[in-house]
């Protein structure tokens, strides 16, 4: 997320001079509150995060050199 973003949420909440954390509804935690948790959503979330968008459950090889291999013998 970008810190320009963060700091136009944060002017727009002192312009309508709400406090912190107004109108923000915390969700519950699966590690600290024991809520259940969305597979779906954090496998999304977590793919934006790593920045490619999706994760996919696949070998990959480091050889040395530049070429990347699968294992697959190809």
């Amino acid at each position: 997320m970008a810190v320009k973003t963060v700091k136009r949420w944060r002017r727009q909440y002192r312009e309508l001079g709400l406090p912190r954390h107004a109108g923000f509804q915390g969700t519950p935690c699966p590690r600290c509150d024991g809520a259940a948790l969305d597979e779906e959503a954090y496998a999304l979330l977590l793919g934006w995060y790593l920045g490619d968008g999706h994760i996919v459950a696949a070998r990959v090889y480091i050889c040395a050199g530049s070429s990347w291999s699968t294992g697959s013998g190809r």
